[in-house]
């Protein structure tokens, strides 16, 4: 398929046309397989909200400078652990000791799209969320960025390999606030990866919101991965809660580690 073709199949809203307007940007040697992926949001959500521009995406900032006069109002400063690592490690040893529990958590996954709120800037490692959605055997996942997206968009649009092993899933980036987008999705309907968020919310009428949506959009069976971060609201199931965890790539403070279950 042209990239042309590829480009008038996925950009089905505005949303969707943002992640490909940095193909450009991007040296056609440079570009890896992982474009040939990318998935037009209402077929990995059906039913998703695309007719109405919740935010503007003008006002989406798209820099780590930006991100830094956001979230600390002090450009320079040091950003928190990448906790998404810690995370990762976890999920490596729950397979690699515990392969019977990972099956019971990869079985809640296998028909799910994975809602990765918060997804980085893709420096750490690119696709470290997304391979970890891979990994756990997702249909799909959509990672939403707020801050960093442009970053984020070319290092998947870089990428050349996955871990061995890993095989690619169906994807879309979304520049957007994380409640503005889950207010898209309808109930019921995703997992979550919530990775770090607790150390840059500042406002509590915010973080209700965030905790209601979370609650909302988590699908009735399905799995929310926390890495130090907001639970939503409601009961769920502990799945695992591990408190700080040591065998991490960081040599920072670890994060603490909890999966919940929705199960009504």
């Amino acid at each position: 398929m042209s990239n042309e073709a590829r480009e008038d199949k996925v950009a089905n809203s505005v949303l969707d046309a943002r992640i490909l307007n940095y193909v450009n940007d991007v040296k056609p040697e440079e570009i890896g397989f992982l474009k040939e992926k990318i998935t037009s949001l209402d077929v990995l959500v059906p039913e998703i909200r695309l007719d109405e521009d919740l935010i503007s995406l003008d006002n989406c900032p798209q820099s780590a400078t930006e991100t830094f006069k956001a979230i600390h109002h002090n450009p320079g400063i040091d950003m928190p652990t990448a906790f998404v690592i810690d995370l990762e490690t976890f999920l490596d040893n729950l397979k690699k000791n515990k392969p019977e529990e990972f099956d019971k958590l990869q079985e809640a996954f296998k028909d799910s799209v994975v809602v990765d709120l918060g997804a980085g800037d893709g420096v750490v490692r690119p696709n470290r969320s997304y391979e970890m959605a891979c990994l756990l055997g997702a249909k799909g996942y959509i990672g939403v960025e707020t801050y960093n997206f442009q970053s984020l968009v070319r290092s998947y649009l870089r990428t050349k390999k996955l871990r061995v092993g890993y095989e690619p899933i169906p994807f879309n980036l979304v520049a957007e606030d994380a409640v503005s987008f889950m207010k898209r999705l309808p109930d019921k309907s995703v997992n979550l990866l919530n990775s770090g968020i607790g150390d840059i919310l500042t406002e509590d009428s915010y973080k209700k919101d965030y905790q209601s949506e979370m609650e909302r959009v988590l699908k009735v069976g399905g799995i929310c991965l926390i890495s130090n971060s907001l639970p939503p609201s409601g009961n769920h199931e502990t799945i695992y809660s591990t408190g700080y965890v040591s065998e991490t790539e960081s040599t920072k403070p670890h994060s603490p580690i909890t999966i919940l279950k929705k199960s009504v």
